[in-house]
């Protein structure tokens, strides 16, 4: 199958006026904005997406996100629990427990020049880090950081494509992560050697989400990512820390 390019369509004007999204020859993402007739830019070919419950995508491959038109590139992937629960025409939930499976997630990185037209927060993935040396028992204050510019997707919001520019992506991590090299034209990623043995044996539980909720009722889709970023000490108590993220996503198609 032969690749398709892919156009990112964006215009300006004001952020809140601003139409971003993308277009190909088989397919068009946009987000409802009002706004001047766009401009084109071609930026790299689509690749196949994958599909299948055992078929994964892995670091260093560059995508667009379907619903946020972002451009990203995957960090790591997780096989995360998946709950959800069913709905009928009336907005009822049909069943007393929601019905549960694995689905594939991914940590990525987002380019820098897209953060503006985002539409959520950019410093919303945070970790815990030491504070301090140890206490007597051997337990240490942390502190909350967050990094800038990550997000975290289902393998429904990757869209796969090889960038033509080797600046394709722009992060501050991306350079210590990553190499880049050409491969008939087009830019590859891939985690640097020196590193390839520390990304197998790491412990990344703070990065990967515990459990997915989702449900819909009256059109309007509420999901949420759970996440455990371990134990804290606050005022001599041990607490646990956790973080979540909540989407909504509205369809303008009846659901059910």
């Amino acid at each position: 199958m032969s690749a398709s390019p892919i156009l990112l369509r964006f215009t300006t004007g004001g952020q809140l006026n601003n139409l971003r999204g993308i277009s190909t020859s088989v397919k068009n993402n946009a987000r409802f904005r009002i706004s001047p007739p766009p401009s084109f830019r071609e930026i790299g070919r689509i690749m196949p997406t994958q599909k299948g419950a055992n078929s994964e995508y892995q670091p260093g491959q560059f995508f667009i996100h379907r619903t946020f038109a972002y451009r990203g590139v995957i960090i790591c992937g997780f096989n995360t629990r998946y709950h959800e629960k069913d709905t009928n025409k009336n907005g009822s939930v049909t069943q007393d427990s929601p019905t549960s499976k694995t689905k594939q997630y991914y940590q990525v990185l987002i380019h820098r020049p897209d953060w503006p037209f985002l539409g959520f927060p950019v410093d919303m993935t945070s970790y815990l880090v030491d504070n301090g040396p140890p206490t007597p028992t051997g337990r240490t204050e942390k502190i909350l950081t967050v990094i800038n510019g990550m997000d975290c997707v289902s393998q429904d919001d990757v869209l796969p494509y090889a960038p033509l520019e080797e600046t394709a992506l722009e992060h501050d991590l991306f350079d210590r992560i990553f190499e880049l090299k050409l491969k008939n034209g087009l830019v590859v990623a891939g985690i640097k050697p020196e590193l390839i043995d520390n990304y197998r044996h790491s412990n990344r539980t703070w990065l990967a989400p515990r459990d997915v909720f989702t449900q819909v009722t009256d059109n309007i889709e509420v999901t949420v990512t759970t996440f455990y970023l371990g134990e804290n000490l606050v005022n001599g108590q041990t607490k646990h820390v956790w973080r979540y993220v909540v989407r909504s996503t509205r369809f303008f198609h009846k659901i059910g």
